[in-house]
């Protein structure tokens, strides 16, 4: 069965994970997806941990990808990168915004030759404003977008998200548009920039309560830990042998909590018999609440609020998530790789009744596919030789 994108054809131009995440989304969903790298290879093909020699984070996200290896300092090689942008429905990029224009690249330059073409770019501050030249990593952009202001404890420093949240939202957020793109071009025939920021990403996410509260009426939240302003009790508790996080936010799930911790009698309880009771008397309330869990581990606290409907869950490391069946059942799949040979990998999580992402190919080795896609161009196999020796385009192994 084949992607809901199949044969949608991607150039990819992408270097760091923002760009990857998008690409790997859309190639999950069935899209041709070629990675263009450069000669000396991108660097995170050497981040560990290493598989036979492979990133295991690389892999991760780069499968369903082909790679061709191009100099684009080599006119021969803008050339190749130009005609293949003639034959694709997508080019995505993740550098600042002269970069391409200065490669021959740019959007203006590649609409002229293909105006179906949708031109989707990533950047750290977005093309336009005053930021837009300024180099940008994940952390960086937790810190300025506010994000970084709300993690941590109250009395602590201000905390880093546990994952790069801003890289993975940014990639989400751009492959959304090019999926919004090419609908529209199934309309009106042309294809059209798209653009997002890895700041403008994560901003948008305060949506999330914050942002909407300080643009109301200027309030500022400060960070809490795992508390939230509006629900009590809420956040992660210790039990006889960990953490676990509950939910109680409506009477009605903290009468099932009391009554799964064998305090029913908590939910009639002046201090706690509303949601606002609840919020003036937190610190009694969570102190209730800490004290009954301590006293047993968190499978049977976890039975006992399962039972009564109670929006919980163990603080589980990354460990003890993938490796609960029932996570696994939906989230974690095997596939092979020539090098890194049959791995674990996580599974994308749409699910469709009528297609299918159910096809995992390993990520390519460096410029594994350089040679085939040069063919697919006309050229011959003289041509090509010629080509890298002239340092316009690198063959890889299995090529």
């Amino acid at each position: 069965m084949s992607g809901p994108l199949d044969g949608v054809k991607v150039l990819d131009f992408t270097h760091t994970l923002a760009g990857f995440f998008a690409t790997v989304n859309l190639a999950d969903l069935g899209a041709d997806v070629l990675k263009v790298e450069p000669p000396t290879g991108n660097p995170l093909r050497k981040d560990e941990p290493q598989v036979r020699g492979e990133s295991a984070y690389f892999m991760a996200i780069n499968r369903n990808k082909r790679s061709i290896v191009l100099n684009l300092k080599h006119r021969a090689g803008r050339e190749i990168a130009q005609r293949l942008a003639d034959r694709s429905d997508v080019v995505v990029n993740n550098f600042r915004s002269t970069v391409m224009s200065a490669l021959g690249l740019g959007y203006e330059e590649l609409r002229a030759r293909n105006p179906r073409l949708i031109y989707a770019s990533l950047s750290g501050y977005g093309a336009t404003g005053p930021y837009r030249e300024r180099a940008a990593y994940d952390p960086t952009i937790q810190a300025i977008s506010g994000m970084m202001s709300l993690t941590g404890l109250s009395d602590g420093p201000p905390i880093l998200c546990g994952v790069p949240v801003g890289d993975l939202t940014a990639g989400t957020s751009l492959a959304q548009a090019v999926l919004a793109a090419l609908y529209a071009r199934e309309r009106t025939g042309v294809g059209q920039r798209v653009e997002t920021s890895m700041a403008d990403a994560l901003v948008f996410y305060l949506s999330g309560y914050y942002g909407p509260a300080y643009l109301a009426d200027g309030r500022v939240y400060e960070r809490v830990g795992n508390r939230i302003p509006f629900c009590a009790p809420y956040g992660a508790f210790e039990a006889a042998d960990g953490y676990l996080v509950l939910v109680a936010r409506t009477d009605d799930q903290f009468r099932r909590l009391s009554r799964a911790l064998g305090h029913e009698e908590w939910a009639d309880d002046p201090r706690f018999a509303s949601p606002e009771a609840r919020l003036a008397n937190r610190d009694a309330v969570e102190r209730l609440v800490t004290e009954r869990l301590r006293t047993k581990t968190r499978l049977h606290w976890m039975a006992a609020l399962d039972a009564e409907g109670v929006p919980a869950g163990p603080v589980n490391t990354v460990g003890e998530a993938l490796s609960d069946p029932a996570i696994r059942e939906r989230s974690v799949i095997q596939q092979g790789h020539p090098r890194g040979g049959v791995i674990d990998g996580l599974a994308n999580p749409l699910r469709f009744e009528g297609t299918s992402v159910e096809r995992y190919d390993a990520s390519p080795l460096f410029g594994q596919h350089t040679r085939d896609v040069l063919r697919g161009l006309g050229y011959s196999d003289d041509e090509v030789t010629r080509l890298a020796a002239d340092g316009a385009v690198v063959v890889g192994a299995g090529d």
